[in-house]
């Protein structure tokens, strides 16, 4: 079949997002798994996203961009025909199903900060349960499809994907996927949401109202006493009894004042690790809305994407299921300076540098001190 130049471009550019949402989520997956310190619960989870976008950019939306270039030739045998319907199912659950989860937590974390803390262990384990009940979730679906002859206009046939389910089965299937791996984890995951928003406002305020003393006075009153201290170290004067106590109760002052400043850089900092994690959802419910729309279309009418492969509608679900793959690290990157860092370092191979830096000063320090021996060791001998 000949291309288009707008299904060209169109195709390219999906193939383009593909490549860099396999990649800088493979990163995100090596930065959690080799770096220490950034093993954390949250990052565990957004580690667990960047897999199911791995499985969905490498293996299941290659297959959607070459069923658009080759629509003579729509499905391509039984194993195919299931992956493209079932994968996408169990990739979304377990996306949402995390999304589920790191709201628990982090609504733990903030609200209920004085209780027993989700560990890393927990985490693990609930991963992989996560994907135990994606893949319940999806088997019905993975069950459901084959590939049929159909005949067509003029005693054409035609291979098409097609359910082998009853209607009234294959609708109550379509139901309950769209109600266990989009609504239902939807509305916990807000409700938790809206609990912390609600928890940190009400946070802010309060440290808002007790925050007398702007940061900069702080900072102009540690200053002044730092320096006050290097003054009296420099000259080798003693220090008065009654400078001893003037310097102890300003440092409790500052102390006091720097408490509801510290309190509100923390809430900053959740702030900003909210906003982002709201966003990941908000964007992941719009990106994957048209997909459950049409999957509940195609089984009340008992069609496929082939009827329409490039249609407007089908184009667009294609285009934002690409894109959901590829935007968490982009936010990523903007909202959270650790992963920010950690990716910058094995893009830019700052690492290397570090180590190169660090195994050069060592070289210099071992010879100044090998020329140092051997100084010593000459002027001894004369």
């Amino acid at each position: 079949m000949g291309l288009s130049v707008d299904m060209g471009i169109f195709l390219t550019t999906m193939a383009v997002i593909l490549c860099f949402a396999v990649v800088s989520n493979f990163l995100v997956i090596f930065i959690v798994i080799t770096k220490k310190k950034m093993r954390n619960v949250t990052n565990v989870f957004i580690g667990n996203l960047a897999v199911s976008d791995v499985i969905l950019g490498a293996f299941v939306l290659p297959q959607k961009l070459h069923d658009l270039s080759h629509d003579d030739n729509y499905h391509e045998g039984e194993i195919l025909c299931r992956v493209i319907n079932g994968f996408p199912i169990l990739c979304i659950t377990s996306s949402i199903f995390t999304l589920v989860a790191v709201s628990f937590e982090r609504k733990q974390s903030i609200v209920y900060s004085f209780r027993p803390q989700i560990t890393l262990s927990t985490c693990r384990k609930l991963v992989v349960s996560m994907w135990v009940l994606a893949a319940i979730v999806a088997t019905p679906s993975f069950v459901e499809y084959t590939v049929k002859t159909v005949t067509l206009r003029g005693n054409v046939t035609a291979e098409s994907c097609s359910s082998t389910f009853t209607t009234n089965y294959s609708i109550l299937n379509g139901l309950c996927v769209l109600l266990l791996a989009y609504v239902a984890p939807l509305i916990i995951m807000w409700y938790n949401y809206a609990i912390i928003i609600r928890f940190v406002m009400k946070k802010t305020s309060s440290v808002n109202d007790a925050s007398t003393f702007p940061p900069s006075q702080i900072k102009t009153d540690a200053h002044y006493e730092a320096k006050k201290d290097q003054s009296n170290r420099a000259t080798n004067s003693p220090v008065e009894p009654e400078t001893s106590t003037s310097r102890l109760e300003t440092y409790k002052t500052t102390e006091k004042k720097n408490k509801p400043v510290q309190k509100s850089f923390l809430l900053a900092n959740r702030i900003k690790i909210i906003q982002m994690l709201i966003i990941v959802a908000v964007l992941f419910a719009i990106s994957w809305l048209p997909y459950f729309v049409s999957l509940l279309i195609a089984k009340v009418n008992g069609s496929d994407d082939s009827e329409d492969v490039t249609g407007s509608y089908n184009l667009l679900k294609i285009f934002l299921a690409t894109f959901s793959t590829g935007y968490n690290v982009i936010i990523y990157v903007i909202f959270n300076p650790n992963f920010r860092n950690a990716i910058l370092d094995i893009v830019c191979c700052r690492g290397l540098k570090k180590r190169r830096n660090q195994w050069n000063s060592g070289s210099e320090a071992t010879h100044l001190r090998n020329n140092g021996k051997n100084g010593m060791h000459v002027s001894s001998v004369a």
